[in-house]
């Protein structure tokens, strides 16, 4: 399951992507973004045993409509599909759009997991190319967004070397005055 979020990405990505909303990004492991300002993220939580059956929740929070007082305590750049499209958008539509794709998406992710989601991953990925950090826990790591491995790890070139780190145990931050290369 490794790949979930990844693929539930990629769902969220193209159903805003129907909608109309064409400028928006994915950021490794569960982030869409526009013009860098986080419009959603992605949860996935797994219980169970590696062998047997496992409880799987995926949690969509996506900023639908959100006053700009509402946003003061977020530390982060953010913005909502309202203000995006310009327009009101039904949310029990978006819902409703939202968990068909994802139900959808389960079942191909059953048969052929995140294979099935990766050219579309890569074609969301703004952020390969550019020089990143990665945080984990007290440590700060440095290198270059060298995409997604088939697995779902972040590769990341560090030092010369191309290093894989899974989710669960990394924050992506952009690294200020960066550029692709």
């Amino acid at each position: 399951l490794a790949g979930l979020s990844l693929a539930s990405g990629v769902v969220v990505a193209e159903v805003l992507a129907q909608s109309g909303l064409q400028a928006h990004s994915l950021k490794w492991p569960n982030d869409v973004l526009v013009d860098g300002r986080k419009l959603a993220g992605i949860l996935v939580d797994v219980h169970g045993i590696a062998e047997g059956p496992v409880d799987t929740v995926i949690g969509i929070g996506l900023n639908l409509r959100m006053p700009r007082l509402s946003g003061d305590e977020i530390d982060q750049p953010w913005i909502d599909l309202e203000s995006v499209a310009g327009r009101e958008i039904s949310r029990n539509l978006l819902a409703a759009e939202l968990s068909l794709a994802v139900v959808e998406a389960l079942d191909t992710f059953s048969g052929s997991r995140l294979s099935t989601y990766m050219e579309s991953w890569r074609r969301y990925d703004n952020w390969h190319g550019r020089q990143v950090q990665l945080v984990r826990g007290e440590r700060v790591i440095s290198g270059i967004h060298a995409g997604v491995a088939n697995d779902g790890s972040l590769r990341l070139e560090v030092d010369g070397r191309v290093e894989h780190f899974h989710s669960g145990e990394v924050s992506l931050r952009e690294e200020a005055n960066s550029e692709r290369v």
